[in-house]
């Protein structure tokens, strides 16, 4: 789906034209919080005006049922699944009831196709189906986070799905991630699971945020996890990243780096409730073909600004991958960044990565969306290095100014 937009809403909305795209909307505003995904497919001019399609779990051939809170299409993944040429996208809905058990989660995978996706073409998933490792079971949160790449570098893409809140036998930890082997059709080829209990450091939550990239510049995409709720000292929610390093058999505990802000060459101390990781996003930002990270912090407290918000940039390696060498730390009193630390700003409460300007390298996106409306940070970085900083507002992108609680920028691009 080249040049096509999705969009999950966590409620119905307008904007469907046909008739039963309306029907279904009408359906879901009778039940809050159920969720709305729409399609708006590109062309050479842009995506304004053009074919849009609208989802609901009450759309006609569409696999599941419209439940109260349930927030289909909470998270969203594109990429190539079944190996045909056309791009896939799967739908997570981590509070869907799955196996009898609440908020056990599920997804849904829209096969693409020559006409785009549809509902007919859509397989449902969850931890009961044939090669998915597990067991619904009350907020697991399967589904919580997606993300695509092709882990085992066989040429087929594969769908990276974290499990939030999964509970680790004997253990206090939770979160897992998936990964299900493409090619997927109404099950995935294969699988593999990696569970919190199984990586030194993390534990807490593992899986609030996810990304996946070529970190080190060999043929399998890596996975990095955010554990945001992660302690870290004495500090409860400090929050701890993990980069897992993919083979052809996938992920291992054995091949991990683990950051925090107690890792030498990393700003800042852990602190409760800065939810360090808590967005990630990948990259390449410094132009070298290799992958890099930016790590949001959502809740940092800077100076008697609490929750203003922070960013780090943490660039890869043909050696050994992710590094805090060269870390680029960036909040909005970093010299070159437009604007200050506020409280409740929450500079970081989500990151991206986009080549915003066509040169064929990426820039961090920074969104703030606590800043009066919301802001968007454009990023230019190098190791060691803030190149310049943009910030983009609803009115600096030629719409009317907006109004405090906007919460522009809560959602960003990550390729």
């Amino acid at each position: 789906m080249p040049g096509t937009v999705v969009d999950g809403l966590g409620r119905g909305h307008g904007g469907g034209r046909a008739v039963p795209e309306l029907t279904a909307q009408l359906a879901v505003r009778a039940t809050q919080g159920a969720g709305l995904l729409s399609v708006h497919y590109g062309t050479s001019g842009g995506i304004h005006g053009t074919r849009t399609n609208i989802y609901t779990e009450d759309t006609a051939s569409y696999p599941g049922a419209v439940g109260w809170d349930e927030i289909f299409a909470y998270s969203l993944a594109a990429g190539d699944l079944n190996n045909d040429g056309y791009d896939d996208l799967a739908v997570g809905q981590p509070l869907d009831h799955a196996g009898g058990a609440s908020n056990a989660g599920t997804v849904k995978v829209m096969l693409g196709s020559a006409d785009g996706l549809s509902a007919a073409a859509t397989h449902y998933i969850d931890q009961t189906t044939p090669q998915v490792p597990g067991t619904p079971e009350p907020e697991d949160r399967f589904g919580e986070q997606l993300a695509v790449g092709d882990v085992n570098g066989d040429g087929t893409g594969d769908l990276v799905v974290a499990t939030m809140g999964e509970q680790i036998a004997g253990s206090s930890d939770r979160g897992s991630v998936h990964v299900l082997f493409g090619p997927i059709d109404d099950s995935p080829a294969s699988s593999a699971y990696l569970d919190a209990g199984r990586v030194d450091g993390i534990g807490e939550f593992a899986g609030s945020a996810l990304a996946v990239g070529r970190f080190n510049d060999d043929e399998y995409v890596d996975v990095a996890i955010g554990a945001s709720d992660e302690k870290v000292r004495d500090s409860g929610a400090a929050g701890r990243l993990a980069v897992l390093y993919a083979d052809a058999q996938g992920l291992s505990p054995a091949r991990v780096g683990v950051f925090d802000q107690d890792t030498p060459g990393i700003s800042g101390a852990p602190e409760t409730e800065d939810y360090f990781a808590s967005s990630l996003a990948a990259g390449d930002f410094d132009g070298d073909g290799i992958d890099d990270l930016v790590a949001g912090m959502r809740s940092e407290k800077l100076g008697t600004a609490a929750g203003s918000g922070a960013s780090l940039v943490l660039f890869g390696g043909t050696d050994n991958g992710i590094s805090a060498s060269g870390a680029v730390w960036i909040e909005q009193d970093t010299a070159g960044v437009p604007g200050i630390n506020a409280t409740d700003d929450h500079f970081g409460w989500t990151v991206g990565a986009l080549d915003t300007d066509g040169n064929g390298r990426d820039e961090a996106l920074i969104g703030a969306p606590g800043n009066g409306p919301g802001t968007v940070t454009v990023v230019k970085v190098r190791p060691g290095t803030l190149e310049s900083a943009t910030v983009l507002s609803e009115e600096s992108m030629g719409w009317a100014a907006g109004t405090n609680g906007d919460a522009f920028g809560v959602t960003l691009p990550r390729p």
